[in-house]
């Protein structure tokens, strides 16, 4: 099998646009998740955004923002806001390369031939370059050699506006026009274009011409049901992470005015316990008091005993001895 370049390109509109590039960040650090992403080998990508960006979605931020500065009007939800090349390459070329050159190097030398494919689009149409992010994780096993065969891809990013006429350009570029008997063209001119342009980037590295295909209403639905899909999904999981939020607020709230409750009654108790401290105190002095009373009267009574005997015998002494 000869080892092709080529490219597929699709459009989205805002919404959907958000999830596209969340998942095509080379850092895999957002919202959205595939299947055949080996999170192992992401390291491995490398993104590069125009516009001093972080990345693509902020690049088409700062790009809305100027259209809005230009224009004097924001874009409509309803444009096509986003042009998404998938620029794919052959695994075994590239791998040859790597062999040949090094992973490093020749990972470099593919992001300067991709930034200049995205400048070559610009000047060929007028799309505005947002970002470039190169995939080294996703891919399948093989079966018969258990090795994990890399889908080595680059997403590259447009805006669907043309900044210098003004216009977007999709409308122009989907159409086919006509040849030179006057029928439609079977395959768009334009797409085809498309594809040359990849492969002048990539023909000196031992890639040939890949196959054209054009963007198709099949494709398109595809690519919007998945996006679609997507974004419900994360819809159903933010409701029902913010229905589960509102239960456990509540049960914190339920569980504080219980520890608030319980609070007051230790209080309530610590109170009581000073109160009958101080009670037992004041019955153990009472005690002290009453010991020393009783010691101090029986002592008292005692000697009063004592001295009734002394005068009782003094009485009697007195009758025997007659005067």
């Amino acid at each position: 099998m000869l080892p092709y370049a080529g490219v597929t390109t699709y459009y989205h509109k805002r919404e959907p646009a958000v999830a596209v590039l969340d998942h095509a960040h080379a850092l895999r650090n957002g919202f959205t998740r595939s299947q055949n992403v080996i999170s192992e080998l992401s390291h491995e990508n490398i993104g590069f955004y125009y516009h001093h960006a972080d990345s693509c979605m902020q690049a088409l931020e700062l790009m809305c923002e100027k259209h809005k500065l230009v224009t004097g009007k924001k874009v409509r939800s309803d444009n096509n806001v986003l042009f998404e090349h998938v620029v794919w390459l052959s695994e075994q070329q590239y791998k040859n390369l790597e062999e040949q050159y090094g992973k490093r190097r020749v990972k470099a030398a593919f992001l300067k031939r991709l930034k200049q494919y995205a400048e070559s689009v610009k000047k060929e149409f007028g799309f505005e370059p947002l970002g470039i992010d190169l995939h080294f994780d996703e891919g399948h096993m093989d079966n018969s050699t258990g090795k994990f065969i890399r889908n080595i891809h680059a997403h590259v990013q447009f805006m669907n506006y043309d900044f210098t006429k003004r216009r977007a350009p999709l409308r122009h570029l989907m159409k086919k026009g006509k040849d030179h008997r006057g029928r439609t063209h079977q395959l768009n001119p334009n797409f085809e274009l498309l594809q040359t342009l990849v492969y002048q980037q990539f023909k000196g590295l031992g890639f040939h011409r890949g196959k054209s295909k054009l963007i198709t209403g099949r494709e398109h639905l595809t690519k919007e049901k998945f996006v679609k899909n997507k974004l419900e999904s994360i819809k159903l999981s933010t409701s029902s992470l913010s229905k589960r939020n509102s239960e456990l607020t509540q049960k914190l709230q339920d569980k504080e005015l219980e520890l608030s409750k319980a609070n007051e009654l230790i209080l309530q108790r610590k109170k009581d316990y000073k109160w009958l401290t101080e009670q037992i105190s004041k019955l153990s002095g009472l005690k002290k008091e009453m010991g020393k009373a009783i010691t101090q009267k029986c002592r008292t009574t005692l000697a009063s005993i004592l001295r009734k005997q002394v005068l009782d015998s003094g009485s009697k002494k007195n009758r025997r001895t007659p005067k």
